[in-house]
């Protein structure tokens, strides 16, 4: 047996290895989130999910054009003023819970659109909150989250609140 041959299987192999961590990582904090949207969801009312995509998406401009990020010295400033913004985002849409609402949503529907919402979030991490300062996303999420793929990123919870929503 070649020595130079099995140190190329074995640097496949922590390649390999390396990868599924990464990913293993990342696919931990979209279960979290997908969580953390679903106990917001029965603890606050089912009907309260629609404020919060809305509420993301008018984040999403406020933050853009935050006229004082110069004062914001952490990544962690950065996330507190987004999730600051979008709480009182879905606070100014929470109107919209009783319009979209007229019956219950349902457990399979409510898991449904914690995953749009969560893929959402993460999209908007890796491409527009400096998420990655403080968490180094794998190449798979990275790629799966690419910028030329952000605007579907964007349609995807709008779709998932039309299909689920109803």
């Amino acid at each position: 047996m070649d020595s130079t041959s099995s140190l190329d299987v074995g640097g496949a192999l922590q390649s390999a290895v390396n990868l599924f961590l990464g990913f293993g990582s990342d696919v931990f904090i979209f279960i979290t989130l997908v969580a953390l949207v679903a106990v917001f969801a029965f603890y606050f009312g089912r009907d309260r999910l629609m404020p919060l995509v809305a509420g993301i998406y008018a984040s999403l401009v406020l933050y853009s054009y935050f006229p004082y990020t110069e004062y914001l010295t952490s990544p962690y400033m950065f996330i507190g003023l987004f999730v600051g913004l979008s709480f009182v985002g879905m606070m100014a849409f929470s109107g919209l819970a009783g319009f979209f609402s007229s019956s219950g949503v349902g457990f399979i529907k409510v898991v449904g659109l914690s995953v749009v919402t969560a893929i959402f979030v993460m999209a908007l991490a890796v491409n527009v909150l400096p998420a990655s300062e403080i968490h180094t996303f794998s190449a798979p999420t990275l790629a799966l989250f690419a910028k030329d793929l952000f605007f579907w990123w964007l349609v995807a919870p709008l779709v998932g609140v039309f299909i689920l929503g109803k």
